[in-house]
């Protein structure tokens, strides 16, 4: 028995698997040993630092806040080193996130400026309200000792410092750390800020067309007011002076905590008017004492301290006023004073030093939280008048039906009378026009008998 020799074909068509196989095999190992090489680079948290001053030269940790006697009041320049040991020079890019800085600073690495926190001279940028992610140049970076430093402008206005230092991979930093910062200080408080402008300006609007009820008329301007205080945490460059800017950060917070008194005690039919036009009369007042103080620090801390004295004796005030007609919408709205009063209280305690450095102002998101609810509440009052309106609508439009159902049959019965009526008319016609016209007479004939002719 011979046998058939393999097809050329054949043959050709298993080396070339094989020579798949091969590649395949070659790219899995490449892909492999690639990852490895461009796994993330692990995150460091710098928390040493040395400060330069006007009080000298000291080593401390991070975060840290600037003591008075670091910096000028009116404004000056102070110099963080910091430093960080590489193994090897990175292959991808690193990335330097700061959490805070205050107010505002410059970034270099190995010598080299870096930027800083937003364009422009340090003098006119607002810097601490917003995290950063610096990614510098690869070839800035050395295996082994690198110093990172950080120049902070400060001044008597606001707590100044420097937060805790996270170096890492940039894009793993990017999505990570700077993210869930950026969209919580920045994204949520611009959210917060366009929602009140467009619900207060609703809200202003439905009190000026329905006057009887002030609620509305004065959260619209509590919104309104609110949406301007944000400017304070949305603005890193300073549209004019520095003086100004500050009186409308300030007077606008002010004058938001105190209306927002006046629209919930619109809400309690009970409360005496002195109430509110204590509230308004503070708006009003607020403002000019804040531009006759310059801003100063002490004085803010007593004019924030009066809507935190105020706001627990409304509340004791509306548990008496509840206590003669309750209503869930009033114990809501003690829910949400007492929500501020905590958030108050912390906010207070910060701007006057108190607190941690790297905290934020409380007030900023339980204030948009408060509106919203607020909101909730009134769009809530007006889809009930509305649906009721719509109910009395319907009421009125069946009794108009009926009415004039009724009228109708009326109308028929009367149509039917005074069809009969024209009837009756029409057969005494005809009777009349049967009898002839003439004197008639009555007489007697012959036989006695009485004759009508």
């Amino acid at each position: 028995m011979e046998h058939s020799p393999v097809a050329p074909c054949t043959a050709s068509a298993v080396v070339r698997l094989v020579k798949y196989l091969l590649c395949m095999l070659l790219w899995l190992l490449s892909a492999g040993t690639a990852s490895a090489n461009d796994a993330p680079w692990p995150a460091v948290l710098v928390q040493q630092a040395e400060l330069s001053s006007l009080a000298g030269q000291r080593s401390l940790a991070l975060p840290h806040s600037l003591q008075a006697q670091d910096f000028d009041p009116a404004g000056s320049r102070v110099r963080y080193r910091l430093t960080l040991d590489l193994p090897t020079v990175p292959q991808q890019a690193l990335g330097i996130f700061v959490r805070k800085m205050s107010l505002s600073g410059n970034v270099y690495l190995n010598g080299h400026l870096l930027g800083a926190c937003e364009r422009g001279p340090l003098e006119s940028l607002r810097c601490l309200h917003k995290p950063y992610l610096f990614v510098p140049p690869l070839a800035l970076w050395q295996a082994g000792h690198n110093t990172l430093e950080f120049e902070i402008y400060a001044t008597a206005r606001q707590k100044n410092g420097l937060s805790a230092v996270e170096v890492g991979d940039a894009a793993a930093l990017a999505s990570s750390s700077y993210q869930w910062w950026a969209w919580w200080q920045i994204d949520v408080v611009q959210g917060l800020t366009w929602l009140a402008v467009l619900v207060g300006s609703l809200c202003l609007l439905i009190g000026l067309i329905v006057r009887r009820d002030s609620a509305y008329f004065w959260y619209g301007l509590t919104c309104l007011a609110y949406a301007i205080s944000n400017v304070n945490q949305l603005i890193s460059h300073l549209p004019f002076s520095l003086e100004l800017f500050n009186w409308l950060a300030f007077s606008s917070r002010m004058v938001s905590n105190s209306l927002l008194f006046a629209a919930g005690l619109s809400l309690f039919p009970q409360a005496p008017a002195w109430c509110k036009r204590v509230s308004i009369a503070f708006a009003m007042l607020a403002p000019i004492v804040v531009w006759l103080t310059a801003s100063k620090l002490s004085v803010m801390l007593v004019l924030f301290m009066v809507p935190m004295l105020f706001c627990p004796v409304v509340l004791l005030a509306m548990v008496y006023w509840m206590r003669q007609s309750y209503s869930p919408l009033q114990l809501y709205v003690m829910f949400l004073n007492v929500t501020f009063f905590a958030s108050g209280i912390a906010d207070w305690l910060r701007l006057g030093g108190q607190s941690a450095f790297e905290g934020v102002y409380l007030t900023t998101y339980t204030y948009g939280l408060l509106l919203i609810a607020f909101c909730a509440t009134l769009v809530g009052l007006l889809a009930m008048s509305l649906e009721q309106t719509r109910l009395l609508s319907v009421s009125l439009t069946r009794n108009v039906y009926k009415q004039k159902m009724q009228l109708e049959q009326k109308e028929k019965d009367f149509s039917g009378v005074a069809e009969a009526l024209r009837n009756m008319q029409t057969m005494a016609l005809k009777l009349s026009e049967n009898i002839p016209v003439g004197m008639y007479a009555t007489t007697i004939d012959a036989q006695g008998e009485s004759k009508f002719s």
